[in-house]
């Protein structure tokens, strides 16, 4: 689907969407767990979709309770099924790669099918440590074959390819009613979505340490308890409305979402921030000037979801505004170190491709023009706040891709005063 954006300014107020990062975790820990689990969620998408596909494939009985905005998870309601379809959810993909060899019985074997762009993100952790293991694992076009067994015990993995496959060791080993531990060999990027992880199985009352002296974590033994959870309001999509001048309700000012941390920066551009933010317990404001002249730096390693909206609201500043460390950027559903380039390009404005991120020019206003969204959900969202700040319509080509993490973009948009048209 392509849109068209007008020029008009958002107003008024919304309810952050429940968080993806949040829900996956939670659905993924209920399915694991010893008896059946409430997860309060009152919106979907395609990859939260995905991830409750999983889980009723892993066994589970998942009952929709509209009335409570809520889902009911009864595990081992049935036998697990021979095929997966996560679509291209890397999230899903990533929690239920070794959950399912957790789960695999002796000569048994599973499919997973993956969509999009999916199909040609890496994998290779997990494959390096199932060589180790002597898992048996095939990848050919959009299947991924298992069969094997992972146990309980002592197991390694790097930290600076995607905190998901940390997560996702962790929740499969914390099933297995043993301790285990897996140890870093690299510095952990993006450590909050793990702290994420941790968070979300304690309140299933699996306890999981961090050692920073051994850099591990340490799993005690004990099964994953069930109980009711209720999501939290999602940080990555309300940065795209605050950035345009929107308040956001139903958010969590002291929540361990990497990117509520796009706050401090949002400060540094001179954005207002919120006073209930700023009475949060670790919140730092900037103490960086927002002179012309000063360059502000925005590290990419801990919150690359944010990076495009981010990238955004710099460009509406005056100054120049340099993205570092964002080596993984180029890791997602699109390489959102080209994909961004190009979408600020497109708009206008002076920005610069380097090894690792880009350095922009900001404060010169937006025309208008035709975005490529590569079919990425976050450059698609964040072309159409674009468009309400531009001079002239801008085109965004293929917006549909919205649907990955919130299928209801475009209506909140319109609520609040945007006008789009589909093409």
């Amino acid at each position: 689907m392509d849109i068209q954006i007008m020029p008009h300014s958002l107003k008024g107020s919304i309810s952050a969407i429940p968080s993806k990062s949040d829900a996956h975790r939670a659905l993924f820990a209920a399915s694991l767990a010893n008896g059946p689990s409430t997860i309060y969620l009152d919106r979907l998408s395609k990859d939260l979709e995905a991830t409750l596909t999983c889980i009723e494939g892993l066994g589970c009985l998942v009952h929709h309770d509209s009335d409570q905005k809520a889902y009911h998870i009864l595990p081992d309601a049935h036998s697990m099924k021979r095929h997966f379809n996560v679509g291209e959810s890397g999230t899903s993909l990533r929690f239920l790669i070794p959950i399912l060899a957790s789960r695999l019985e002796k000569n048994q074997q599973v499919e997973i099918l993956r969509q999009g762009s999916l199909i040609n993100r890496t994998n290779q952790p997990y494959w390096d440590l199932f060589d180790q293991l002597g898992i048996y694992w095939q990848e050919e076009g959009p299947s991924i074959w298992l069969s094997g067994k992972l146990e309980a015990g002592n197991y390694q993995l790097p930290g600076n390819v995607s905190s998901q496959f940390i997560s996702g060791l962790a929740l499969a080993l914390a099933h297995l009613n043993k301790a285990s531990q897996i140890k870093l060999t690299s510095p952990l990027e993006s450590a909050a979505y793990v702290d994420m992880t941790l968070a979300s199985l304690k309140e299933f009352s699996k306890r999981i340490d961090f050692s920073h002296q051994t850099q591990a974590y340490h799993l005690l033994d004990g099964p994953i308890q069930a109980a009711p959870y209720q999501v939290e309001g999602d940080w990555s999509n309300a940065l795209f409305f605050l950035v345009a001048g929107v308040q956001v309700l139903n958010l969590t000012f002291d929540s361990l979402q990497a990117d509520r941390q796009a706050l401090s920066y949002l400060d540094k551009l001179g954005y207002p921030i919120p006073e209930s933010a700023r009475q949060s317990t670790d919140y730092h404001p900037s103490k960086t000037s927002t002179a012309s002249n000063q360059i502000v730096e925005i590290d990419a390693r801990q919150l690359p979801d944010a990076i495009p909206i981010l990238t955004l609201a710099a460009a509406r500043k005056a100054g120049i505004t340099r993205i570092v460390n964002g080596q993984r950027l180029r890791l997602k559903e699109s390489d959102r170190i080209e994909s961004t380039v190009a979408l600020m390009q497109a708009l206008g404005v002076y920005i610069q491709a380097e090894a690792d991120g880009f350095i922009l020019q900001g404060g010169q206003g937006f025309h208008g023009g035709i975005v490529d969204t590569f079919q990425d959900h976050r450059i698609a969202m964040t072309a159409a706040i674009a468009g309400s700040f531009a001079q002239e319509p801008v085109i965004i080509k293929g917006a549909d891709c919205v649907s990955k993490s919130y299928p209801h973009f475009f209506d909140d948009f319109q609520k609040l005063g945007g006008i789009y048209h589909v093409l």
